[in-house]
């Protein structure tokens, strides 16, 4: 029987995840008409490193808690690869752990594909403000939905994005 509460109030308190959300909105916002391809791009990008960096502080504060020392805390936080923590979402395991972690695990995976058309292709980018703005609202549900797991699926799933899988 599990001794931990059902659910607690949550803050990712690492300031960068909601800020690079922040500047992906500022971004859009002062952009009148069509905005620039780099602003579009940025904007992109910046929503899944936000949702990216807000699964970081999930490992590491679900697995030695925020108030330690950073040289306890980099090295999880650090620990979690981009294409790793995508397969890991992907899996059943993880994703049938709670309905919110199958949706931030949805999520996660749009935004690290249109990051990846943001980032590396070179042809002319053809999303719209509007979409951007979609998906930066996207990468802001994701980090609510982090924000809000009940505190047993929050450890759990920092273990699994941790944690090598044994092989059986």
């Amino acid at each position: 029987m599990s001794t931990l509460p059902a659910s607690r109030p949550r803050t990712i308190r690492h300031r960068l995840v909601r800020a690079l959300l922040d500047v992906a909105q500022e971004r859009l916002a002062q952009e009148a008409g069509r905005p620039r391809q780099t602003v579009l791009r940025r904007s992109t990008s910046d929503a899944y490193y936000g949702v990216f960096h807000g699964l970081c502080y999930l490992a590491a504060d679900g697995t030695v808690g925020w108030n330690v020392p950073w040289d306890r805390f980099e090295p999880i936080y650090r620990s979690i690869d981009h294409q790793e923590t995508k397969r890991r979402l992907e899996a059943n395991e993880i994703r049938n752990l709670h309905p919110d972690v199958k949706r931030i695990s949805e999520i996660f995976r749009t935004l690290m594909k249109e990051r990846h058309t943001a980032d590396y292709d070179p042809r002319p980018f053809t999303r719209s403000k509007s979409e951007a703005a979609l998906l930066v609202a996207l990468a802001g549900e994701a980090i609510d939905l982090i924000e809000s797991l009940p505190e047993e699926t929050y450890r759990t799933l920092a273990v699994l994005l941790v944690a090598k899988p044994r092989r059986t």
